[in-house]
């Protein structure tokens, strides 16, 4: 038996013994499930869109970001998972959880399992300035520290290190998803034209899943900046959302710490990143911005 079907004939037996009705996975109520999940990428506007979902009247997200259901083990059982969505009947449904894009082959088939239609969202960031955002809130932030104090062996190690580079190496996330989904199941933005014209984006996605534009954009925080407040800390806490910072000011003007990237910590970068931007670009061509 393959890895795929070893993982998932062990967590079909976990909810079986929970005493639940599944039929290979999914919920015979179809509106507690996803219609889209956005997999990625962190530190590309994950935060900025789900704000925005959350606007949208034919638009079902929880007001919790990050549910981490596919990459936790799955803990909590498939019917724990759709409580998060119940009220959302006649509505598009989904979540954002930025972990889903280093999603091993085996976990990215058991979602195809669940949610053979599911839309995709993917936003991608200059992965030079997204591994350093990262490793800033990493190494620095969280570890009550200034960037003068780490050194350029502790920022290397980090940087190379899977949590970091598998986040932004796009070509590879793209190409493992796309074993599974269909392209055509993709909306894919980058994090530069959320920062020039978020509308646009935005009016992108809203086709992509079906539901009505948008004329008046008021009443979204299209042009805001929107940072959580509080990491995110799983499946817990049922129903409670999290606390977030709104900047008052558009994405283009925000300062953005890629300025206090040390030189050496950016050609390390770059060099890293090379050959998938390389690919990247011979997928996307002229919609892709000039990065490296």
């Amino acid at each position: 038996m393959d890895p795929v079907s070893n993982t998932w004939q062990r967590r079909l037996r976990r909810w079986m013994r929970r005493g639940e009705n599944c039929v290979l996975g999914r919920r015979k109520d179809r509106h507690f499930l996803p219609d889209f999940l956005v997999i990625g990428a962190q530190k590309a506007g994950t935060t900025w869109l789900h704000q925005n979902l959350l606007c949208h009247d034919e638009i079902f997200v929880p007001q919790k970001k990050e549910l981490h259901y596919f990459n936790s083990d799955l803990k909590l059982s498939l019917f724990g998972y759709s409580d998060y969505f119940s009220g959302a009947k006649g509505k598009v449904i989904g979540e954002v959880t930025p972990a889903y894009s280093i999603l091993s082959d085996a976990d990215i088939e058991l979602v195809r399992r669940i949610l053979p239609d599911v839309k995709l969202v993917f936003l991608m960031r200059n992965p030079v300035d997204r591994a350093w955002s990262q490793a800033v809130m990493e190494l620095a932030a969280r570890g009550n520290r200034q960037i003068e104090e780490i050194s350029f062996e502790e920022w290397a190690t980090f940087l190379r290190s899977p949590t970091s580079f598998g986040r932004g190496h796009y070509s590879a996330i793209l190409a493992r998803w796309e074993k599974h989904f269909d392209r055509s199941s993709f909306f894919t933005a980058f994090f530069d034209d959320i920062q020039e014209r978020p509308e646009d984006v935005l009016s992108g996605l809203f086709a992509h899943l079906g539901v009505r534009s948008v004329k008046e954009w008021s009443a979204f925080p299209v042009r805001k900046v929107v940072a959580p407040a509080v990491a995110s800390t799983g499946m817990d806490e049922k129903g409670k959302g999290q606390a977030f910072a709104v900047e008052e000011t558009t994405p283009e003007l925000k300062v953005s710490t890629s300025k206090l990237m040390p030189d050496s910590v950016r050609i390390l970068l770059t060099d890293l990143y090379k050959d998938s931007v390389d690919e990247l670009h011979c997928r996307f061509r002229d919609e892709m911005p000039q990065w490296l």
